[in-house]
């Protein structure tokens, strides 16, 4: 698909079962579904309580810190048969990589390693488990849902007739989440535009210019219908984030979803919409973006670290997914090693350019992918370094000075050199903690 038309078109390589949305943030006193229930955020523990008529989430209780010296929580002396907290996915039937199952369960978000049980909705690791910059960068977007409940742009959705009843519903309840999450950003009286369609839907995928920006191309259309159980070529589908270019609805932002053609089952991954929807806010900041050339790590590697924050309800899960889309990457799509600060200079450099096409069955350059974790990474430690205004506040200053360099300087007060330097070794440091975990022998002994 043309790079004017859509901002991005990721193939669902990280899939998720059942349906999930993000978790709703439990928060003191806001109401919740199901007695009983717990939850974590940010460091506390939440319990479902009632209050007069009403059930809401008690004031929570801080989880207490590992010991220093582990680093993480105690290890249970019980024998546990299975896979436990910080191992490997497992790999689905037929496919390379493995893959965790996340749904949504009164209102609060489940993992497991399985598709059809285990589910659980927190983890035992804590905070401490992690690097602190991670863990602050995290922290920094998940209080923005806190901040933004309530959005104030009007959503219209064009839905074929195949696309299904299940995945539609917790697609739209996420997208009123994610709205509000960037309220900031839509104009009072915008419109969001959603498309919905499936890979039996060609005439409707052609038509759907006045919410979509554009037709799908076929190659993806017949992916989609390619498969009839699990789709290891697509996973769940594709999706894009735009601005509409023609007809009535035209400069409102949007976001699609073309999934699978049934009976195939439908697989998810939490990050994907709000990846998608993170590049129409980019659009609606930068005035006609595409007449820049703006780093593919900037304008991806935002996208991808602001859906992955997004997307998951807890650091450790969180980390796990951002974890495993550098070892897939290490292993399917090598470009060097990174061993030193100087290494990871040079794939920041490299990965600011996308030096071929990205989409329509096209291969995809290396460089174009490892983009989105390398971006990821970096925009981790600006966030935690700077604050989560920073990435808007470089693009607030691309939209008046149209010039990334400049804009690094005036939002950051460094130089893009200098941020390379500065943030290089935090990047090399998860290099080199990502690749020393089994995960990779796991993967390896997948290919």
């Amino acid at each position: 698909m043309q790079r004017r038309i859509n901002f991005s078109i990721i193939l669902v390589l990280l899939l998720s079962f059942a349906y999930p949305l993000h978790a709703t943030i439990p928060k003191s006193g806001a109401k919740c579904s199901k007695l009983g229930t717990s939850a974590t955020s940010l460091g506390k523990k939440f319990t479902c309580v009632k209050a007069g008529k009403n059930l809401v989430w008690n004031k929570g209780v801080a989880l207490k810190r590992s010991d220093p010296k582990q680093g993480m929580a105690p290890t249970p002396t019980k024998k546990v048969s299975g896979p436990v907290p910080g191992d490997a996915p497992l790999r689905p039937e037929g496919c390379g990589n493995g893959t965790f199952y996340y749904r949504m369960a009164n209102g609060v978000m489940e993992r497991s390693f399985f598709e059809d049980k285990g589910f659980t909705t927190s983890d035992p690791r804590l905070d401490t488990s992690f690097n602190p910059i991670r863990a602050k960068a995290f922290r920094a977007v998940q209080a923005n849902f806190e901040k933004n409940q309530v959005g104030r742009a009007r959503i219209e959705s064009s839905i074929s007739t195949s696309f299904p009843k299940e995945l539609l519903e917790v697609l739209q309840k996420q997208l009123i989440q994610n709205v509000a999450f960037w309220q900031e950003y839509f104009p009072t009286g915008a419109t969001v535009q959603s498309t919905y369609f499936t890979g039996d839907d060609p005439t409707f995928a052609d038509n759907s210019k006045q919410t979509m920006s554009g037709a799908l191309e076929p190659y993806f259309l017949e992916e989609l219908r390619k498969f009839k159980k699990y789709n290891c070529s697509l996973g769940a589908g594709v999706s894009g984030g735009h601005l509409v270019n023609e007809g009535p609805n035209s400069g409102q932002s949007g976001y699609w979803f073309a999934a699978n053609s049934p009976p195939q089952k439908t697989y998810w991954a939490p990050w994907y919409q709000p990846h998608e929807l993170t590049h129409s806010v980019q659009a609606l900041i930068v005035k006609d973006v595409f007449s820049l050339t703006l780093p593919v790590n900037f304008f991806e590697g935002g996208a991808e670290f602001f859906g992955q924050a997004m997307g998951y309800s807890n650091l450790a899960w969180y980390s796990d997914e951002v974890d495993k889309r550098i070892i897939e990457k290490h292993l399917n799509e090598f470009i060097m090693d990174v061993k030193t600060t100087d290494d990871v200079i040079k794939m920041l450099l490299i990965t600011e350019t996308n030096s071929g096409p990205i989409a329509g069955g096209s291969e995809v350059p290396n460089a174009m992918r490892w983009a989105y974790s390398m971006g990821n990474l970096l925009w981790e430690w600006v966030t935690a370094e700077y604050g989560y205004e920073a990435y808007w506040n470089v693009l607030k200053s691309i939209n008046i000075n149209r010039s990334y360099d400049q804009s690094i300087k005036d939002a950051l007060g460094i130089t893009k050199t200098q941020m390379y330097e500065k943030a290089a070794p935090y990047i090399l440091s998860q290099f080199k903690s990502v690749l020393s975990k089994n995960w990779k022998d796991s993967f390896e002994a997948g290919r």
